[in-house]
């Protein structure tokens, strides 16, 4: 695992290639932060939830990406910076969110987090046919659909 020097929150495009090894992760003690080197499937946003496949691609989770068939058991992470369609950085996986997580309005402090119709945003609903994102939890009120939180290798959970 690599972590003396690391900047997680640079991004490649795909013209200049992935820097380190595709599911390769890094940690840093100093504040009990692991994250793990991806390539973008999609446009992905700061911030928001990310679905991380089996080949290191990484899609923003949405109540279509976590369903069963398609992400349920997949593990997730906290996108720690904007990464372009096709393009390389890293996903927190990990320790106290290093950006805030993109939340529901009014999203609950420490409640269970669900996947919603929004890609990347992670709400506390409890509608039928969302699925739990486990690992994941707010640590801060909600403001402007952002919230401090806590990751502990989130994982996509159970249909509600």
């Amino acid at each position: 695992m690599k972590s003396i020097g690391l900047n997680t929150s640079e991004v490649r495009t795909s013209a200049e290639g992935p820097a380190f090894k595709l599911g390769e992760r890094c940690s840093s003690v100093a504040n009990e932060r692991e994250y793990i080197y991806v390539e973008a499937d999609e446009a992905i946003t700061s911030g928001n939830a990310v679905l991380i496949h089996e080949d290191y691609g990484a899609e923003q989770i949405d109540s279509t990406s976590s369903a069963p068939g398609a992400g349920q058991g997949m593990p997730a992470g906290l996108a720690v910076a904007t990464i372009a369609s096709g393009g390389f950085g890293w996903v927190q996986v990990k320790g106290p969110g290093d950006v805030n997580l993109n939340t529901g309005t009014s999203c609950a402090v420490h409640t269970q987090l669900t996947s919603s119709a929004t890609a990347g945003q992670l709400d506390d609903a409890t509608t039928a046919g969302l699925e739990v994102i486990d690992g994941f939890v707010t640590t801060g009120a909600e403001a402007s659909n952002l919230a401090t939180c806590m990751l502990n290798y989130p994982t996509v959970g159970r249909t509600l």
